[in-house]
């Protein structure tokens, strides 16, 4: 994500190479991005990159039930309904900077970008038309997927923008009997 919030209410950039910047007593944002972002297709990402995700999130064709993160935004909601070709409300500064304009002060506006849904992709990857499920910009990558077997493997992203994570493997698997997911956790922990 773009920032990290942590239980005692500190924020720390992720994606971001500092802190969000407020102007206008907390209406407008410049977002800063860390240099040499990539997403797991390898692809660098760029204010732009995070423009056209926040649109697509927000793009009444792309029914995502979280657009709603978005619409403090200035125009967010007239894009949204289809009323409008852009949101007025974001802008590129430059390749690794853009400002953000919200139609009312929101103090709170760095957490929300705390939220998995705004973490930007790269517009050539979503673009170049490769089969396949989209790459994340996340601290994994999909490994594997068994559909049935109901199970998920994650590997380490080692390019993530916070560096290579520490687990060597994420796995995720379905239960349908109740006790079967303790009795697996029994095994391994014996092992």
């Amino acid at each position: 994500t773009m920032v990290r919030v942590y239980a005692d209410g500190r924020l720390v950039p992720v994606m971001l190479e500092r802190p969000p910047e407020p102007a206008d007593s907390g209406r407008e944002w410049i977002l800063k991005l860390r240099p040499g972002l990539v997403d797991q297709a390898g692809a660098t990402i760029t204010a732009t990159d995070v423009v056209a995700s926040w649109q697509r999130l927000l793009s009444s064709r792309g029914d995502s039930p979280h657009w709603w993160l978005l619409a403090v935004i200035e125009g967010a909601t007239d894009f949204h309904a289809g009323r409008a070709v852009k949101v007025r409300g974001l802008e590129v500064v430059n390749r690794l900077q853009l400002r953000v304009r919200l139609r009312v002060a929101l103090p709170e506006f760095p957490q929300v970008l705390a939220a998995v849904p705004l973490a930007p992709l790269s517009t050539r990857f979503r673009t170049s038309g490769k089969p396949g499920p989209l790459p994340g910009s996340g601290p994994f990558l999909l490994q594997t997927v068994l559909p049935g077997q109901d199970q998920v493997k994650l590997a380490p992203f080692p390019r993530h923008c916070l560096g290579r994570p520490l687990l060597d493997l994420l796995e995720w698997k379905a239960y349908e009997i109740e006790g079967t997911a303790r009795l697996d956790m029994k095994l391994l922990a014996d092992m």
